[in-house]
């Protein structure tokens, strides 16, 4: 679920969040976005944020997640950045 600012901040950035949820998973998944201008570009930021609620192996799993959401979010901006450059 991600939701975003409708007008930019101060800084003319626009600031967004995120979570995702997972089934019967004891998890919680999020974080924000922001998007703000930078020379004749834009910088697009993401934080995450990974809590696993499991005794002994949250720790190890929280890794795990993580790594998973770096490499799905490389490839979105990724994909992003190849559909900017087209239009």
């Amino acid at each position: 679920v991600e939701t975003w600012s409708t007008s930019p901040g101060e800084d003319e950035a626009l600031m967004g969040t995120w979570r995702g949820e997972v089934a019967a998973a004891p998890a919680d998944i999020g974080g924000t976005y922001r998007i703000a201008p930078e020379g004749d570009g834009s910088r697009y930021d993401i934080e995450v944020r990974v809590k696993v609620k499991v005794p002994l192996v949250g720790g190890k799993i929280e890794q795990q997640v993580r790594g998973y959401l770096d490499h799905i979010i490389t490839k979105e901006q990724g994909f992003l950045a190849d559909w900017v450059a087209e239009a």
